[in-house]
């Protein structure tokens, strides 16, 4: 029993690689050794969040861009989930492009060379378009 709970606490304190800790701050999560912590609802029985990071070159430059999903009904309304479109700059330093509340869906269209994005939430899909500085 000791030499399995010595087991559990090692496995939970395996820190994230360095990119996806990155990834995560410049999403706006907050970045334990082992851990992200996203939205926490309201009150002390707020549910943990889930995370899921999704890369895609969205403007053709050779370089992946990431779309961070977080779920978490107590955070998101109806939809449940939010999404962070993250990048690098030319540096290699992660920062924020924008993001919506509901699920990400690439659209086949563009916006000064950059993928469109949907934000699909139960009242329908909203269009994100590069403005140039960000997804709007």
């Amino acid at each position: 029993m000791i030499v399995l709970l010595a087991l559990l606490a090692a496995a939970a304190a395996v820190p994230l690689p360095p990119e996806a800790r990155a990834i995560y701050a410049a999403a706006g999560m907050t970045v334990n050794a082992g851990t992200v912590d996203g939205c926490t609802g309201s009150g002390a029985e707020a549910k943990a969040s889930r995370f899921a990071v999704e890369r895609h070159d969205l403007n053709i430059d050779g370089r992946a861009e990431a779309v961070v999903s977080e779920i978490n009904g107590d955070c998101f309304g109806s939809s449940g989930r939010a999404f962070t479109v993250v990048g690098t700059d030319v540096g290699g330093r992660w920062h924020r492009l924008g993001g919506a509340n509901g699920t990400s869906r690439l659209l086949p269209t563009r916006h000064l060379g950059w993928r469109d994005i949907g934000a699909v939430t139960a009242d329908g899909v909203t269009e994100l378009h590069w403005t140039g500085l960000g997804y709007k």
